[in-house]
């Protein structure tokens, strides 16, 4: 299947308003994307939380960034290596309940 192809079946799978969506980043949308889109979706639905695993580099950010902006909700990630401390964790904790305030927020 072509992309656009797919990112209309990710539209009819994720969003209830079908206004065209301006200001997506370029994105490989694949069969195997789509379905790993769809199951989060599924979960994420039903209030189940969603672990993402892979090795370094293998788009699980990426996946999760385009698809909330598919289904217009906030996105906030957060990388965690040896840098990380007690605070920054706190902060994005402290942000990302701010924006929850705004409206359904992911956090990453």
């Amino acid at each position: 299947m072509k992309p656009a192809t797919l990112l209309e079946q990710l539209e009819r799978l994720a969003r209830r308003k079908m206004h065209k969506l301006k200001n997506l980043p370029e994105y490989t949308l694949s069969i195997e994307n789509l379905l790993k889109m769809a199951i989060i979706l599924l979960r994420s639905h039903a209030n189940i939380p969603v672990v993402c695993c892979g090795e370094a580099g293998c788009s699980k950010t990426s996946l999760i960034s385009f698809l909330s902006m598919v289904i217009e909700v906030n996105f906030l990630a957060l990388n965690l290596h040896a840098g990380v401390h007690k605070n920054d964790i706190l902060d994005f904790i402290e942000k990302a309940t701010a924006l929850a305030t705004k409206g359904k927020t992911w956090i990453f």
